[in-house]
């Protein structure tokens, strides 16, 4: 836009902008089905074939090199299964507490229950 006088940028991006929409806008989707019909007729079968096996192998890589995150110790399932997920994580809580070998308080300490 520098090599246009002040006076008449304006302009000047109008007929840009015709310029564009003209060579670029109207016969780019006549330009792109005829490619469409020509080409993906041919291409369709092995871009199928191209994309399931990169998606298989990639899936199959990932799951073998995919470690499981470390669990925290839990009691069995026996006994939180069925049972909501707030219920099942009290009563893990209950059983890891109850396992710990815990100095009992001192009397003063203790709650008034």
């Amino acid at each position: 836009m520098l090599l246009v006088p002040t006076a008449m940028r304006g302009f000047a991006i109008a007929i840009l902008s015709l310029g564009l929409h003209a060579f670029g806008d109207v016969p780019a989707p006549l330009l792109v089905g005829l490619v469409k019909v020509r080409v993906a007729a041919r291409l369709t079968l092995t871009l199928t074939l191209t994309l399931t096996l990169t998606l298989t192998l990639t899936l199959t890589w990932l799951r073998t090199h995919s470690r499981p995150a470390a669990t925290p110790a839990r009691r069995s399932t026996a006994v939180t299964a069925g049972r909501s997920p707030r219920h099942a994580a009290m009563l893990t809580a209950r059983y890891l507490c109850s396992t710990r070998s815990a100095a009992p308080l001192p009397p003063s300490k203790r709650g008034s229950g």
